[in-house]
C-alpha cells in the first residue's frame, strides 16, 4: 500500500486529486493536511511514500515547507516530493527542484495518468539519489581502508628497518659485555650505541611526520638562511641518496632568508630528494638549486596563489623516469604512493604540499615521462635577517647537581618505568614505584610526607587516570608537586580536566 501525504488547503482540488490516485493506486492511503504546520507535523511522525505540496498555503507557501525538510548534505527532502502549483511558474519549480523536489505537476494537468507518471518519476529519482549516495559512501569508505592499509604497512616497513638495526646493535652490545676485557672494545661499543641512537632518532622523525600529516603538531617556524640549511644537510642527502646519484648543490650567493619550519623543510627536501634517488633506479644527477624572483604581473612563471613580491625559488630537479599527467595530478594526495605496498608511508608529498602552503609559498611540479621531474618550491623573503646561533660559553655551563627528593613514579608500561626509574635513580633521586593509579594513590595517602614528587603518566588503565591522581593527591596536600607526562601529542590528548597549576 502506498501512503500519499497530501498538503491542499482546497478542498475541491484534495478530492479531485485523490480520485485521480486511485486510478492506478486504489489501496492508497492519503494522508490529508491543510496547512504547512500540519503538513510539517505529519512529516515528523509518520513515513510516506511520496508527498504532494501545494505551492499557495494558509501559513507557509511548499518551498518554505521544503527548506525546513531538506537535507543538503543529500539534495533530497525527507521523502520523495512532488510540487503542485496552480500558476505553472516557472520561478516557483526551479525553487521546489532546488530544495529537494523530485517533480512538479500544474493542477490543470492534473489526470490519473500525469499523476501515475510524476509519482513513478519521483520516487525512482529519489531512490536513485539516495543508491548512488549509498556507492560513494561505500567507495569513499573503501578509499580510506586503502589508504589506512598504505599507511600501516609503509609505517611497519620503515620501523621494521629501524627496529633491525636497534636489535642488531643491542646484541652486539651483549656480546661486548660478555667479553672480560671490555676496555678493547670502547671504540666498537661508542659506534655501537651512536647506531641505536640515531635509528632511535628516525624512528622519532616518523612520529614527526605522521604528527604534521594529521595537524597534530603545529609548526615552528623561525627565520632561517635557506642555503644554510641545504648546507647543512648535504652530507645527510649524499649518504642517503647512494654513490650512483651524483648531487649537485647551486646556491644563490644573495643567502637571503625564509621564515618556516626548519625542521620540516629539512624533511620535505630529504623526502623529495628520495623519490628522486628512486626515480633513477639507475643513476643519475640531482640538482639542488636557489635563487631569488620577483612575482609580479611581467613573471612568465605561473603561480595564481601567491602575491606579487619578492621570493626565494629552491629548485630540486633530476633526470629521473618522469611521471604522466595522471600520476602528476595525484602525488600531493594523502596516501598517494607509486611504490609497492609496505614501501614507504606514502605521507612524504602530501606533508610537503601541507607546509609549504601554511609557510605563504607555493610549488610547481615540472615533469614528463623518461624527462625528469623538477620540482620549484617558491617561500617569501623575510625582511629580517636570521640571528647566529650562540654557543654558551664555558663558564656558562654547570654540572647538574645531584637529586636528593624523594618521587613517586606512576607508569603502567613496565620497560618505561624502568627506564624512567634506571634514570631518577642515575641523578640521585629516591623513587617509589607504581603500575597503576590505584596503587599510587594508595602509597601516596598512606606517605605523602615523605613524597615531594609525583611524576605520572596521564593515560593509564584503570579508574583513575593521571590527571585524576594529580587531583586527589592535591586534595590530601595542596602542596605536593605534580608533573604529568604522556605519549599523545597535544591535539591528540583525550579530553581530561588538567587544572592549570599542574
Amino acid at each position: 500500500m502506498h501512503k500519499i501525504l497530501l498538503v491542499d488547503d482546497d478542498h475541491v482540488d484534495r478530492l479531485a486529486f485523490i480520485k485521480a490516485l486511485r486510478t492506478h493506486y486504489a489501496d492508497t492511503d492519503v494522508t490529508e493536511a491543510q496547512t504547512g504546520e500540519q503538513a510539517l507535523n505529519y512529516l515528523e511522525h509518520d513515513e510516506y511514500a511520496c508527498v504532494f505540496l501545494d505551492y499557495r498555503l494558509p501559513d507557509m507557501d511548499g518551498v518554505e515547507i521544503l527548506k525546513r525538510i531538506y537535507d543538503p548534505q543529500t539534495g533530497l527532502s525527507r521523502y520523495p516530493t512532488v510540487m503542485l502549483t496552480g500558476q505553472a511558474s516557472t520561478d516557483v519549480m526551479l525553487q521546489a527542484v532546488k530544495y529537494g523536489a523530485q517533480d512538479y505537476i500544474s493542477k490543470n494537468l492534473l489526470n490519473a495518468e500525469n499523476l501515475h507518471v510524476v509519482l513513478s518519476k519521483a520516487r525512482r529519482i529519489f531512490d536513485l539519489i539516495q543508491a548512488r549516495q549509498k556507492t560513494e559512501e561505500q567507495l569513499l569508505q573503501s578509499q580510506k581502508m586503502e589508504a589506512v592499509g598504505q599507511l600501516t604497512g609503509g609505517i611497519a616497513h620503515d620501523f621494521n628497518n629501524l627496529l633491525t638495526i636497534i636489535f642488531g646493535n643491542t646484541r652486539i652490545l651483549e656480546e661486548h659485555h660478555k667479553n672480560e676485557n671490555l676496555t678493547q672494545d670502547i671504540d666498537a661499543i661508542h659506534k655501537t650505541i651512536l647506531g641505536i641512537k640515531k635509528s632511535a632518532q628516525r624512528g622519532a622523525d616518523l612520529v614527526k611526520r605522521l604528527m604534521m600529516f594529521s595537524r597534530a603538531r603545529p609548526l615552528e617556524p623561525s627565520i632561517i638562511t635557506l642555503n644554510g640549511l641545504i648546507q647543512d644537510i648535504t652530507d645527510l642527502l649524499k649518504r642517503s641518496l647512494g654513490e650512483h646519484i651524483e648531487l649537485e648543490v647551486d646556491l644563490d650567493e644573495s643567502n637571503h632568508c625564509v621564515f618556516i619550519d626548519p625542521g620540516q623543510l629539512e624533511h620535505a627536501i630529504i623526502n623529495i630528494c628520495v623519490n628522486a634517488r628512486d626515480a633513477m633506479p639507475d643513476g643519475g644527477r640531482l640538482l639542488i638549486k636557489t635563487s631569488t624572483i620577483s612575482f609580479n604581473e611581467d613573471c612568465d612563471i605561473l603561480c595564481h596563489d601567491l602575491a606579487d613580491g619578492e621570493y626565494i625559488m629552491l629548485e630540486i630537479s633530476d633526470n629521473g623516469i618522469g611521471m604522466d599527467t595522471k600520476t602528476k595530478q595525484k602525488i600531493f594526495d594523502p596516501f598517494f604512493t607509486t611504490k609497492e605496498v609496505g614501501k614507504g608511508t606514502g605521507l612524504g608529498l602530501s606533508v610537503v604540499y601541507s607546509l609549504i602552503k601554511q609557510s605563504r609559498g607555493s610549488i610547481i611540479v615540472d615533469t614528463a615521462p623518461y624527462k625528469g621531474t623538477s620540482f620549484r618550491i617558491f617561500l617569501p623573503k623575510s625582511q629580517t635577517q636570521a640571528q647566529p646561533d650562540k654557543k654558551p660559553q664555558t663558564q656558562d655551563v654547570v654540572k647538574p647537581q645531584k637529586g636528593t627528593e624523594t618521587i613517586l613514579l606512576v607508569e603502567d608500561e613496565d620497560d618505561i618505568r624502568e627506564l624512567t626509574l634506571l634514570i631518577l635513580k642515575q641523578h640521585g633521586y629516591k623513587v617509589i614505584q607504581a603500575e597503576n593509579g590505584e596503587k599510587a594513590l594508595d602509597i601516596f595517602k598512606d606517605s605523602s610526607d615523605d613524597i615531594d614528587l609525583i611524576f605520572t603518566d596521564v593515560v593509564m588503565p584503570g579508574m583513575i587516570s593521571g590527571v585524576d591522581l594529580a587531583n586527589a593527591a592535591k586534595a590530601i596536600d595542596e602542596n605536593i608537586c605534580i608533573l604529568l607526562t604522556t605519549g599523545y601529542s597535544e591535539h591528540n590528548m583525550p579530553q581530561l580536566a588538567v587544572q592549570e597549576d599542574y
